[in-house]
């Protein structure tokens, strides 16, 4: 016999609440690597492409996934909490599984490919982008206006209104209906597929990064130890001619293998940092119209919640509250990646590079001012907060209706 919706909530709400309890007071009880999985498998939950797609396919999904996420990030602040405390055991563990999770040297190649292939699809979303906005907002409108002159009654297609619509006016009624599911429909069918995108796209630039500046840092240890090295040699009062000849031949092939490195950097840099403006140019767009188009979305969740149930209702309107909030998310996490490697470019030691050299380094500079111009156009701590908020406030409501349903 299956378990009705009300059943299933209450279940999940029950083990929520047993482990919040279990953490909350407990803590210092669990093995370290424990506390570690618990917390990565439950951010894991939501963030992860597969765990959005079983959010879109089964609605109730997504609240558990939002009170798990929010139990999540109060067990990240436990874990940082335990980090103040010089708690070595719990750094290495952590360190182990962010090692393990982000060195993947072999894939970066491949992961670049299905990147490029992504955003040659965006062209061609942006074009679906162009005509939904046109259907979304100029048909409804120009039929209204047809409509209302033809029937000589003023017929609100905009759903926002609809239950202030006048239950006489059968025809006016209907035709809001249908156009406000129309509308509700075609939201959803444009926006899931860019929200995957998005995911797909922030989490594969993340080992992107690391390894740039992996190999950035790399480098520069690289040309510190060549400065040392030159000015022990240096130090050394005698040297023969044919040494110090020899000892000049293998300075300039280093400069050269420099040079030839900072030109390989610089090329991969200008590539990563075009996939990333390009995609938060489209991200930013699509951002402007996701706002717009789901006022009317959400309005359709406060008609389910009205004529069917608080439950089906609250969870149709989670389902869009991700759809608003997941691109700023998904900024966030390029916009701070892309701020580690605007630090790592500064901390490079320039002042032992050659002319020629500098003036590469300069593209560096130029080039990873970017991130400064994302910063302006997706703030991510305050998105992130936002986002947290909205969490909780999720979290506060549900209860709430459950507590009614008991």
């Amino acid at each position: 016999m299956s378990l009705s919706l009300v059943d299933k909530l209450k279940n999940q709400y029950a083990f929520m609440d047993e482990i919040a309890q279990i953490y909350g007071t407990n803590m210092g009880t669990f093995h370290p690597r424990l506390l570690i999985a618990i917390c990565f498998l439950l951010v894991e939950q939501v963030m992860h492409i597969h765990g959005l797609i079983q959010c879109w396919s089964n609605p109730i999904d997504v609240c558990n996934g939002l009170m798990i996420y929010s139990i999540a990030i109060q067990l990240v602040v436990k874990l940082a909490s335990r980090l103040l405390h010089n708690d070595d055991k719990l750094v290495s563990e952590i360190q182990k599984i962010i090692n393990n999770f982000y060195d993947r040297e072999q894939k970066i190649k491949q992961n670049r490919k299905i990147l490029q292939k992504h955003l040659n699809n965006y062209e061609c979303i942006m074009k679906i982008y162009s005509v939904a906005f046109l259907t979304l907002f100029l048909i409804p409108t120009i039929t209204s206006a047809i409509l209302s002159w033809y029937t000589g009654e003023f017929i609100l297609f905009s759903p926002i209104y609809l239950p202030l619509t006048d239950p006489t006016k059968k025809f006016g009624y209907f035709l809001n209906f249908i156009i406000m599911g129309f509308e509700s429909i075609l939201t959803c069918l444009i926006f899931l597929p860019a929200d995957l995108l998005y995911i797909n796209f922030a989490y594969q630039t993340v080992p992107m990064s690391q390894i740039f500046i992996k190999k950035l840092k790399k480098f520069g240890n690289e040309i510190i130890e060549i400065e040392n090295n030159k000015c022990e040699e240096n130090s050394i009062k005698f040297m023969s001619k044919y040494s110090v000849q020899k000892e000049h031949e293998k300075q300039q092939k280093l400069e050269e293998e420099n040079f030839l490195k900072l030109k390989e950097l610089i090329k991969e840099f200008n590539e990563y940092n075009n996939l990333i403006s390009l995609s938060l140019k489209y991200m930013s767009f699509t951002s402007f119209i996701a706002i717009s188009t789901n006022a009317i979305a959400i309005s359709m969740a406060i008609i389910i919640l009205f004529f069917f149930s608080v439950s089906i209702g609250f969870a149709a309107s989670i389902i869009f509250l991700i759809q608003m909030l997941n691109p700023c998310m998904q900024g966030s996490l390029i916009v701070h990646q892309n701020t580690k490697i605007f630090d790592a470019i500064y901390d490079f030691p320039w002042y032992y590079l050659t002319e020629e050299q500098k003036k590469i380094y300069l593209q560096f500079i130029h080039l990873s001012q970017n991130a400064k111009k994302l910063r302006i156009l997706i703030l991510d701590e305050l998105n992130m907060e936002l986002f947290t908020k909205a969490l909780n406030a999720c979290y506060t409501y549900m209860m709430f209706i459950w507590n009614i349903m008991k």
